[in-house]
């Protein structure tokens, strides 16, 4: 599942309404999104959140993927499917390994994630853009 941090600092996503992962949130809005550093498969960040589902029939959410994952977007784009947006509320995020060992075995922060997190703003169900 592709992801994206927003203009307005929320991690986002994007989903139609035939898929099985859409009927499972709307069921249960309770999510994991694990991502994997491609460079170090054992670095990894695990975002524990609340989904939001919002209706998108403009498709601005995937326009914006396609862009971002520079893709074309008549690939990503079908006018006959019903979008929606997923908004992650952030309740947890894990970091393997933690941020304090990586500073101290390289003598700096990691600069390969794709989204960067403070706790504060995550207490406050927002990330940060890096």
């Amino acid at each position: 599942m592709w992801y994206l941090v927003d203009d307005d600092g929320q991690l986002k996503g994007s989903i139609t309404s035939d898929r099985q992962k859409f009927k499972n949130l709307r069921g249960n809005p309770n999510c994991d999104l694990f991502i994997i550093d491609s460079q170090n498969p054992f670095r990894t960040l695990e975002v524990r959140a609340e989904a939001e589902l919002t209706a998108d029939p403009d498709k601005t959410t995937v326009r914006k993927f396609a862009k971002v994952y520079n893709v074309d977007e008549s690939m990503l784009v079908q006018e006959n499917e019903d979008r929606y947006t997923v908004t992650y509320r952030p309740r947890r995020v894990v970091a393997n390994p933690p941020v304090a060992a990586e500073v101290t075995q390289r003598g700096r922060r990691p600069t390969s994630w794709r989204c960067r997190c403070d706790p504060r703003s995550v207490r406050r169900g927002r990330l940060e853009r890096p």
